[in-house]
């Protein structure tokens, strides 16, 4: 099942580049978040077809940590730390 993917309310360039190249390696959707509550972002997932969302957050302009949502289950899971992530170009 794709996962709709969404960021913190103001996330780094670096966030927003990892979190859109996740979502397409999974074939899921991704939206920056901005100003939107998590229901926003809930309601928006739903009616793109999606009922999980992956939220990522950021810490010091780098990822820190996801949390996925389920809009029947609620939280799936305890808030998943992210402890390095390195950027690459495909080829290199």
């Amino acid at each position: 099942m794709p996962l709709y993917f969404s960021t913190s309310r103001k996330p780094s360039q670096l966030t927003r580049r990892i979190v859109r190249r996740l979502a397409g390696l999974l074939q899921g959707k991704y939206e920056n978040r901005g100003k939107r509550s998590g229901e926003e972002v809930a309601e928006r997932a739903s009616q793109s077809g999606l009922s999980r969302i992956c939220f990522v957050y950021d810490r010091n302009g780098n990822p820190n940590s996801m949390q996925f949502f389920d809009g029947k289950e609620g939280w799936l899971a305890e808030e998943i730390r992210v402890l390095g992530v390195k950027e690459f170009e495909a080829g290199r």
